[in-house]
């Protein structure tokens, strides 16, 4: 198998040979109409700790950014807030990286942070917290996703073309139709 290639997903059908794709092993997805959704800022939920060394740096980067967007963004960005929801068969939990909002709070921006860059982003930014994080808000508020990585990988191929950016201030000036996405490969701790 050659770099960018894909073996086949069991139980997921059919899978294109060749170059990586958009699909997703993300396994989160709303399966129907929101019944509702709403910010949850008091909902205590476990604190996951992984064993394995992938996982554990994983969330040591996502610390590491998450800490240095909160120390330039004090009063616009919240971290790990959660988000209740029904899609009709109970209540569920949404917790997304990170929530930054423009500096006339029209606009909310959800952060996600990965290692790697993975279609999953993608998918767990615009089929799942997306529209959670817009109808919690409602329509007055535009909401888009934001993905943060230390590793890019150009032969992802997503349903949208990316747009890098070099700040998150960008972020804000991106329209849709676009995957917005920073690489800090180098992580120094300051945030435009």
């Amino acid at each position: 198998m050659e770099l960018g290639e894909v073996g086949s997903l069991k139980g997921r059908g059919e899978r294109p040979s060749g170059k990586l794709s958009h699909l997703s092993y993300f396994k989160r997805h709303l399966r129907s109409e929101l019944l509702y959704a709403r910010p949850s800022p008091f909902t205590h939920l476990p604190h996951f700790r992984p064993r394995k060394p992938g996982p554990k740096a994983g969330l040591a980067y996502e610390a590491k950014i998450l800490q240095a967007i909160s120390s330039s963004y004090k009063s616009s960005f919240l971290s790990h807030l959660c988000f209740t929801f029904d899609e009709g068969k109970g209540k569920k939990c949404a917790i997304p990286d990170g929530l930054l909002f423009s500096h006339d709070w029209k606009e909310c921006c959800i952060i996600e942070v990965k290692i790697r860059h993975t279609a999953d982003a993608y998918h767990q930014l615009n089929d799942f917290y997306v529209p959670i994080v817009h109808r919690a808000f409602g329509s007055a508020l535009r909401v888009f996703g934001l993905e943060i990585c230390r590793y890019y990988d150009p032969l992802v191929k997503l349903p949208r073309p990316p747009a890098h950016l070099i700040s998150l201030k960008e972020a804000f000036e991106i329209r849709d139709g676009f995957h917005p996405v920073i690489t800090w490969s180098r992580f120094d701790g300051r945030v435009a």
